[in-house]
């Protein structure tokens, strides 16, 4: 058994999880959305109504307009929400120094002594579940433990289930939800991929809500393969030809509907009378791009496009916490972790990367972090989002195939040493892709430059560390592992 499973086993035991008769128990439930936009959000200053609900949330919550995923994808950006930490310390380096590098999807692995928010939750006494959409959200790379129920893609609690969606994880965390006690206390995370489910889709099946731009009328050429920039790829298209504008109409109606199930999700909480005691959490995961950041239809760039995710947090309403609050002070979706640990009265671990939000949702003034970070499974870089400011500094299709390389570089492939810089002013009207150039400021933009190679650069040493091969004879520096650990980065390395 894992060490962090086997501490909060431990903690669990010698604290007990009975509450007082009559006391009743306590909710925390994370509803992670994959390819959300923040900026197709209509309390977030969206022109159309594709997310009433969410906008009823918001109301009655804390809305943080300025939230930013730490990678562009699905393992990436979870394992930021389960674990408070930057998603490369998750990513396996290479077996040699020189080594073959993995394909965007291999490599990741959560190691043991990486701290996990349900771990945490488990060792206070609360009963944990989760439920994943996606079959890259699994066990084998670590994403169950502190989970006493985790309901693997597809898999369900009834024999012979296998739904997907919201409508198969939403039912399946009821049902889950059904058989708790009035005196628990529980976490639960349910994972939704339905917005990148929806491309292949006819109109019978997804009936247009709503008109396609006239200024994205341009039809995108289709693509051999994926991922790629500036055309669509193969599993993005349902045989006929549609315009950036219809693709955009489509996510957005599919959008709509998304929101209408969450709706439904919570209005069964209400009636079983489990609302009022329960912290709810709606975030994105990461964005999708309709051309503005080369990428169509398809997520994987460092840009605004498909880091900028919404994140409204609805503490349970004995939290007292004022409703209808807009943080524009940047965040990270590692913030989220230690942020619902501090709402429960939980410790957070030191390893975790992330900071409490609560004193911003109380209404202090201090910005809680000054940089949010990023990186991508695709393209080889960085990205620094602050306050006004975002860097990127990066490959484009680097780490990707062939086919991904050629779409950004084209034929000429000894441009793919050469990296990109961007600095976008975020507060400046126009395109958000990072497509264009950018301001040009030397001064924010080596001050930028310097803080995400020095972060990464930290992560990149602690990484070796964390995934240490098991041949290995060589015990770690001391004084290095003693730096690190003062920096935060190792966990619960012993």
């Amino acid at each position: 058994m894992a060490p962090l499973l086997l501490a909060a086993m431990s903690t669990l035991l010698a604290q007990g999880c009975a509450r007082h008769d009559g006391e009743l128990g306590q909710g925390v439930l994370v509803v992670a959305v994959d390819a959300l936009r923040a900026d197709h959000v209509q309390s977030f200053g969206y022109d159309r109504r594709t997310t009433p609900f969410l906008d009823e949330l918001a109301a009655e919550g804390v809305s943080f307009r300025s939230a930013w995923s730490p990678g562009p994808g699905i393992v990436p950006a979870q394992v930021a929400l389960l674990t408070g930490c930057d998603p490369m310390i998750a990513r396996v380096p290479p077996l040699l120094k020189d080594g073959p590098r993995a394909t965007p999807l291999v490599g990741w692995k959560i190691p043991d002594e990486v701290p996990r928010i349900a771990v945490e939750f488990l060792a206070n006494g609360y009963t944990t579940a989760a439920f994943a959409d996606h079959p890259l959200i699994g066990s084998l790379r670590g994403f169950d433990q502190g989970f006493a129920d985790w309901v693997d893609f597809g898999g369900g609690r009834s024999a012979g289930s296998f739904e997907f969606g919201i409508r198969g994880v939403g039912g399946r965390f009821l049902e889950w939800l059904r058989e708790r006690e009035r005196q628990e206390n529980w976490f639960a995370y349910v994972h939704m991929n339905d917005l990148e489910r929806i491309w292949k889709l006819s109109e019978e099946e997804l009936p247009p809500v709503f008109e396609p731009r006239r200024e994205l009328d341009r039809i995108p050429p289709l693509g051999a393969g994926e991922p790629l920039y500036f055309s669509l790829a193969r599993s993005r298209w349902n045989g006929t030809d549609r315009s950036l504008g219809e693709l955009e109409a489509v996510y957005d109606s599919a959008l709509l509907e998304v929101d209408k199930n969450i709706a439904r999700l919570f209005a069964q909480m209400k009636r079983r009378g489990q609302w009022e005691r329960t912290t709810v959490v709606v975030v994105g995961t990461f964005g999708v791009g309709f051309g503005d950041s080369g990428f169509i239809a398809a997520s994987g760039s460092l840009s605004d496009v498909d880091l900028h995710v919404p994140l409204v947090i609805r503490p349970a309403p004995a939290d007292r916490f004022e409703g209808g609050r807009f943080i524009e002070a940047p965040v990270s979706l590692v913030d989220l972790p230690p942020t619902l640990l501090a709402l429960a009265g939980i410790q957070a671990p030191a390893g975790m990367h992330g900071v409490s939000l609560v004193p911003t949702m109380s209404g202090d003034d201090d910005p809680p972090r000054e940089y949010a970070f990023a990186s991508s499974f695709i393209a080889e870089g960085f990205a620094v989002i602050g306050d006004r400011y975002c860097y990127e500094r990066s490959r484009p299709g680097a780490r990707g195939p062939g086919p991904l390389s050629r779409s950004w570089y084209g034929d000429d492939l000894t441009r793919l040493s050469e990296y990109r810089e961007v600095l976008h002013d975020r507060l400046a009207p126009g395109p958000i892709g990072h497509l264009p150039s950018g301001t040009r400021d030397p001064f924010i933009r080596a001050s930028m430059r310097g803080a995400g190679r020095d972060w990464y650069a930290l992560l990149g040493r602690a990484r070796v560390i964390l995934h240490r091969l098991p041949w290995a004879t060589e015990e770690p520096d001391p004084v290095e592992v003693a730096e690190l650990r003062a920096a935060g980065v190792l966990g619960l390395w012993p």
